[in-house]
């Protein structure tokens, strides 16, 4: 699972971009059998600007220039001294291993296809309670001024 440091530094990453790629596909990335991970990516987050499709529950297709965000989360050592993020560039299908943690934003091939959770999903509700809530306040102010105003 990602951590909350994870978390929010893809959250704000996915948020900082969303005006210019507001599609992504963020996963952590595991590695078996490798003795030393300290310069491989925790978590890569691919950001486009068209939409990314998801074929399956870890099946994508990027379109092409979707920007890749590479994220070293491992602690440094004295013989990794490298950028902690790069970037490059993918398209094509992307093929994510079924033990790895999935949050994306893709839209469905076919209605079918369950889609991984979306990080910034939980916040558009809390901002559509905030919003519902306003507007019920609203409405009684208004309300309670309009009966002021008929009996007098």
């Amino acid at each position: 699972m990602i951590s909350d440091s994870y978390r929010d530094y893809v959250e704000q990453l996915i948020k900082t971009n969303r005006g210019e790629y507001p599609y992504y596909v963020a996963h952590t990335c595991t590695y078996w059998s490798v003795t030393n991970s300290s310069a491989l990516p925790s978590i890569k987050v691919y950001l486009s600007k068209e939409p990314i499709t998801a074929t399956s529950l870890y099946s994508y297709v990027c379109p092409s220039n979707t920007l890749v965000y590479n994220i070293v989360g491992a602690n440094g050592s004295s013989n990794y001294h490298n950028a902690r993020v790069t970037t490059t560039t993918f398209s094509g299908s992307l093929n994510i291993d079924s033990y790895e943690f999935v949050y994306s934003n893709a839209e469905a091939k076919t209605n079918s296809i369950t889609l991984q959770p979306d990080l910034l999903a939980s916040t558009n509700v809390q901002q559509s309670h905030f919003d519902s809530a306003v507007l019920i306040l609203l409405v009684v102010l208004l309300a309670s001024v309009v009966v002021k105003l008929i009996r007098r």
